[in-house]
């Protein structure tokens, strides 16, 4: 019997006339909100639980009153439970295949992840993120004070390892003993898996039916939400970058390639042919306008963005690769390669479209299929997080290149961007329910 710590426990039970151990870990506690290591340098599809039930809400954020020893035998009969749904659920001839791929089934663990509270003087990020006049943000006014948290759940088997984990994000207030009054389904999450078809359908299966959720659709990202999303991310490095004394354009433009390397674009575009073309467009780090940085910085300084963004830019620097005239879109409709889209161009472009049907008809429709560098790469319906970023800005902090001492994950800007973004997949979620 595996000796155990303050954080994990061991639970053995008799399946199907064989010993399987489970071991649930009943608080990971992250003090940057660093998601998980299993999920970096894979494309991760993202499910929307667009309200989390109580019942799934109250196993993530245990209550007070709750003993230590009754959180952990939930976690453990869950991991049980969801043992013998797999067997069940899985067909035989199936069974028979996956375990040729995959091998025996060792360990099932469930353990709850929860970010700590940063002391105001030990916050690295300083200031608090710039609110988007528009975009995935909007209204999201406690979000600084939002804590990031949720549920890892990992399938070992003797050749590879699923991995199930569930965001969501907490108020503060939570994490230091006042209950907020916020019921459990006003709160949404986000599911990121990384495992095979079959695991993945049986995972969402049993929260379905044990946990009294309608459905776990895959979310949905579009066009808006990848462009709002680019200028936060590149927002909280630049705040970064400047905090740990950074102005000059030149270091500037080294730190972001040293990070992103070049950020890509992959559109498909209806022609007023109705032909599909596909194109990309690539902007190397090294090649960001110095006014960029000028406006990004005077608008770290003034509180307020531009409406003009960094992705609108881009587009219009690819129409002179592409000869297509690229503009910027609006996706929160239908898919804007339907009937009903609502991808007309924004601004004054938008309202002559509009009177001129023969104008409206000659606007090429765009829809933005994939967005990468070397930090991140945001799908349609998935998201793909790249540890080598996240080691090329800790090895800046171990190098001594921020000011003050050495402050561990706490000072990596790649880490705190990364969690930038997973806390807007939520809002994002939230926002479609």
């Amino acid at each position: 019997m595996p000796q155990s710590n303050n954080n994990i426990h061991y639970h053995r039970s008799l399946l199907n006339g064989s010993i399987t151990t489970f071991y649930s870990v009943c608080f990971q506690r992250l003090r940057t909100g660093k998601m998980e290591d299993a999920l970096f340098d894979a494309l991760t599809p993202i499910h929307s639980i667009p309200r989390i039930p109580a019942l799934l809400f109250t196993l993530m954020r245990p209550p007070d009153s709750r003993p230590h020893e009754t959180q952990q035998q939930l976690l453990s009969r869950h991991a049980s439970a969801f043992r013998a749904h797999l067997d069940k659920d899985r067909p035989q001839d199936a069974n028979n295949e996956e375990k040729e791929k995959m091998g025996r089934l060792n360990l099932c663990s469930w353990r709850l992840l929860q970010e700590v509270v940063v002391a105001e003087e030990d916050d690295p990020s300083g200031h608090k993120r710039r609110r988007r006049g528009e975009g995935v943000n909007k209204g999201e006014n406690d979000e600084d004070q939002d804590l990031l948290g949720g549920l890892s759940v990992s399938l070992t088997y003797e050749k590879v390892t699923s991995y199930f984990v569930i965001y969501t994000r907490f108020p503060t207030s939570y994490a230091v003993g006042r209950r907020r009054t916020t019921t459990a389904t006003e709160q949404s999450a986000i599911l990121c898996s990384k495992s095979s078809p079959g695991d993945l359908k049986s995972f969402i299966d049993y929260l379905c039916e044990n946990f009294d959720i309608p459905s776990i659709p895959p979310l949905e990202l579009n066009g808006n939400f990848m462009e709002a999303t680019l200028d936060d991310y590149l927002f909280s490095l630049l705040q970064s970058f400047t905090r740990d004394g950074t102005s000059k354009v030149a270091l500037l433009k080294d730190k972001f390639k040293s990070i992103l390397d070049t950020i890509e674009l992959a559109l498909a575009i209806r022609l007023p042919t109705s032909q599909i073309a596909w194109t990309r467009i690539c902007c190397p780090a090294s090649d960001f306008p110095s006014w960029y940085y000028k406006m990004a910085t005077l608008a770290q300084q003034q509180g307020s963005w531009p409406r003009d963004t960094f992705l609108s830019s881009m587009l219009r620097d690819g129409s002179g690769q592409t000869g297509v005239n690229l503009q910027a879109w609006s996706m929160d409709g239908e898919d804007p390669f339907g009937k009903d889209s609502s991808n007309a161009p924004r601004g004054g472009d938008e309202k002559d479209a509009q009177q001129d049907p023969v104008r409206r008809e000659e606007q090429p429709v765009m829809r933005l299929e994939k967005l990468a560098n070397s930090a991140y790469t945001l799908y349609k319906s998935g998201v793909k997080f790249k540890s080598q970023a996240v080691r090329a800005a800790g090895d800046a902090v171990q190098a001594g290149t921020t000011e003050g001492p050495p402050r561990g994950e706490s000072a990596n800007c790649v880490v705190r961007a990364n969690r930038n973004l997973l806390m807007s997949l939520i809002s994002h979620a939230h926002a479609l329910q």
